[in-house]
Order: C-alpha cells, then sequence, then structure tokens
C-alpha cells in the first residue's frame, strides 16, 4: 500500500487563517489527486488559528460531491485540529453528506426557507440562483 499523502492546510493557504473559500478551493485541490488514487490523505491543520465552515465545506466538504461517503470517510483524516474545530469540521461532513445524497431537495428547500424566513410569507422575495449551497452554477 502506498504512502499516506501529507498536506499541511498552513502550507497551502500561506498562514495560519482558513477563512477563504479559494483557499479551501486549493486545499480540495491537493486532495482530490490522491483520492482518486484510492491513498489515504492526512491533511493537518498544525499552525492554523482560524477555521470558518465556508472554507471547511471548500476543502472537505465538496470532496463528497466527487467522491463516495466511503471513500472520503474512510481516505481523509484530519490532524492538529485548532481548540474547538472539531464540531465545525464534523458538522461540515454532515452537511455536505445530506446535501450531496440529494441536492436537488436543498435547492428547493432551503431558498424557499429563506424567502419565508425574510418575508414571513412562503414563496415571495429574491431566491437565490441554481446551485448556491455549495458553489455550483
Amino acid at each position: 500500500m502506498a504512502e499516506p499523502v501529507f498536506i499541511s492546510v498552513r502550507e497551502t493557504v500561506g498562514g495560519p487563517l482558513c477563512i477563504a473559500t479559494g483557499d479551501g478551493d486549493r486545499v480540495r485541490e491537493r486532495i482530490a489527486p490522491p483520492l482518486r488514487e484510492g491513498r489515504r490523505i492526512v491533511i493537518s491543520f498544525a499552525g492554523i488559528e482560524m477555521v470558518i465552515p465556508a472554507f471547511l465545506s471548500s476543502a472537505i466538504g465538496q470532496l463528497y460531491g466527487e467522491f463516495s461517503e466511503a471513500q472520503v470517510d474512510s481516505l481523509v483524516v484530519v490532524q492538529d485540529l485548532p481548540e474547538g474545530i472539531h464540531p465545525i469540521i464534523e458538522s461540515s461532513r454532515r452537511w455536505a453528506k445530506a446535501y450531496y445524497r440529494d441536492p436537488m431537495s436543498y435547492e428547493r428547500t432551503i431558498p424557499a426557507i429563506l424567502i419565508m424566513k425574510e418575508n414571513g410569507k412562503p414563496g415571495e422575495g429574491t431566491r437565490p440562483t441554481r446551485g448556491w449551497f455549495f458553489g455550483g452554477v
């Protein structure tokens, strides 16, 4: 079996803050090729001071749209997490799994909820564009 691929998030994003989706995209772009080969990937958050859910959705969540849950769950391992980040990663994974199991349901339901919350009535207001939830078009 091949050696695991080690990815330093700090080196990939160039600093201690994981707040930009573009940085998350760069991390995901490093994860995807070895994942396609069935290799284990160890993602280190050593030296990271702040992580936000949008970054995690880009870096890890979108992997569930390209790979099976089993592949991502068994081959992508995170380590060296800053305090309090583990629950955010787990939440991001749960949302991504749910979304990619039935994306059209989310595309219909969440905008309707947001519109209702904004206006107090279902079906009124401005709808987000299709694919808004995980960066689709």
